[in-house]
């Protein structure tokens, strides 16, 4: 048992005794005795750690000063406080040193292809010549290019086509019982587009439309009004054609005196004989 349990039995015996009222045997006072003592002896005691504090502290403050280190270690065995002294964490390492990408190399140079070479001015080549009049192959012997002479040239059933012009434009030909029409658009007078179809020759003059049929197949090949061969001027109210036949015609205006194809409904009608139209030609078809 240490010193200091012993001591503290002590002082509850001595309660104890002290409790027992003030009747006491040579034993209780001995132990009276004996407590005084305990008690002188813990005065003692603490006189004794008082110093051995004291003592601790001083060594204590010389050893901290000497070592540098915080230390407690009292001379007197009692515990003594030392913190583990500090460890610093390992030393940084720093990265592995950065190692940039390997250098940039561009690509190769550009090489631009080889330069333009504009290629020789363009030559077009020889002038387009316009071959002859297309001739079938099967076409009899003598066919040629066709030509404005109410002959079918060619071969081809067909007469004059595209080889009468008037006013730069050819005039557009068809064939009817014999005889071939063309539609000229040239706007001009009554007269000034006669003399336009005899200046064409080979029999050609306006057209004369005798009948039922020759007047619808006129009509029907009229695109505008156009001038036909037909008139009163020799006789006020009397029409005839420029061949004297005669045609039962009523005029519609007595102060004119020409006839057109009209374009509105492809009957005659009668117009002034100075205002311009367009004109139909004829003549008959020639045999090769």
């Amino acid at each position: 048992m240490s010193r200091g349990c012993l001591l503290v039995a002590l002082a509850l015996l001595q309660g104890c005794i002290i409790n027992r009222g003030p009747l006491q045997s040579e034993t209780e006072a001995g132990v009276d005795a004996f407590a005084a003592d305990a008690r002188s002896d813990a005065f003692r005691e603490d006189a004794f750690r008082h110093d051995a504090a004291i003592d601790a502290h001083s060594e204590f403050d010389v050893f901290a000063f000497d070592t540098g280190i915080d230390a407690f270690e009292p001379d007197s065995g009692i515990d003594a406080f030392a913190p583990d002294v500090f460890t610093p964490p390992d030393v940084f390492t720093p990265p592995d040193v950065f190692t940039p990408p390997d250098v940039f190399t561009p690509p190769d140079v550009f090489t631009p292809p080889d330069a333009f070479v504009v290629p020789d001015a363009f030559v077009p080549p020889d002038a387009f010549v316009i071959p002859d009049a297309f001739v079938p192959r099967d076409a009899p012997s003598g066919c040629r290019a066709e030509s404005c002479n109410a002959v079918d040239d060619d071969c081809d059933g067909l007469v004059d086509e595209g080889a009468c012009t008037r006013g730069g434009e050819p005039c557009t030909a068809s064939v009817f019982n014999g005889h071939v029409y063309l539609v000229c658009e040239d706007d001009r007078s009554w007269n000034s587009a006669r003399s336009q179809c005899q200046g064409l020759g080979s029999g050609y003059d306006f057209a004369v439309l005798v009948g039922s049929g020759e007047a619808a197949f006129g009509e029907s090949i009229s695109t505008e009004d156009v001038w036909v061969g037909l008139t009163d001027s020799a006789v006020e109210g009397t029409f005839v054609w420029i061949d004297g036949s005669a045609e039962t015609y009523t005029e519609t205006n007595i102060a004119e005196d020409c006839v057109v194809i009209r374009e509105s409904d492809g009957v005659f009608g009668d117009r002034d004989c100075s205002v311009q139209y367009n004109f139909m030609c004829e003549a008959t078809i020639t045999p090769r």
